[in-house]
């Protein structure tokens, strides 16, 4: 394995971990036991991902896909469609995983595991991607 996927799974760490205490938090003291018209286990994961979407971008961009991209709002821009994307592939696949009757927590750590491998390949080749120069 190379340094970045060792800096990409170090980063990964610090993101799950704050992922998953922000999830976890909001899913067992906010929505559980609270009605609301959106799933708890829905909400929760997005309350987790509008904080760890910005930290996931610097972290990533300062540490493990270091470019010399100059138009950082292009760049921002692309990690945020891929994290759009994986936003809805977790929130589907989370679904499924509880529909069958699995654990909220185990459940969870499956989603983030899946996605981010997947994540790695798009990050890499498509929202830190830079020009190459002929």
């Amino acid at each position: 394995m190379t340094k970045e996927v060792y800096r990409f799974l170090a980063v990964g760490g610090v993101c799950f971990f704050l992922n998953f205490c922000i999830f976890h938090s909001s899913y067992f003291f906010l929505y559980k036991d609270n009605f609301h018209p959106v799933k708890p286990h829905t909400l929760a994961l997005l309350s987790s991902l509008s904080i760890t979407i910005f930290v996931g971008y610097f972290l990533n961009r300062s540490y493990v896909f270091v470019t010399k991209e100059a138009n950082e709002q292009r760049q921002f821009f692309r990690y945020f469609l891929t994290t759009i994307l994986n936003v809805l592939i977790s929130i589907y696949l989370l679904d499924f995983l509880i529909m069958a009757k699995i654990n909220v927590t185990i459940a969870f750590i499956l989603n983030v595991v899946i996605v981010q491998t997947i994540n790695f390949f798009v990050q890499k080749n498509f929202s830190f991607k830079t020009a190459k120069i002929s």
